[in-house]
């Protein structure tokens, strides 16, 4: 099932509950508390990869693939996700 994409939002603070990260891939979700010790980056970073393991699409370790991140729009990122196997080489010349 790979490569697939992972979009990462930020979801503001509220009367209620305080900002928040959101992961979806596949019409599933994770929803993780924003760690203020992480930069915005950081802290999309570690949502798209939790929910990677959550998901647990990928065979073998996470270290057999790579992530690719682009933005969207201000708050929101995607990230796709590849195997190492299926990266195409580019030629030297």
């Amino acid at each position: 099932m790979l490569p697939y994409s992972i979009v990462v939002k930020y979801l503001p603070v509220t009367d209620y509950k305080g900002s928040r990260i959101k992961a979806t891939c596949d019409g599933k979700s994770l929803v993780l508390p924003f760690e203020h010790s992480l930069s915005f980056d950081g802290n999309f970073d570690r949502a798209c990869l939790a929910l990677i393991k959550k998901l647990g699409h990928f065979k073998g370790s996470l270290s057999q693939h790579y992530l690719t991140r682009g933005t969207i729009r201000e708050g929101e990122r995607v990230y796709s996700f590849h195997s190492f196997s299926n990266r195409l080489e580019v030629p030297k010349y």
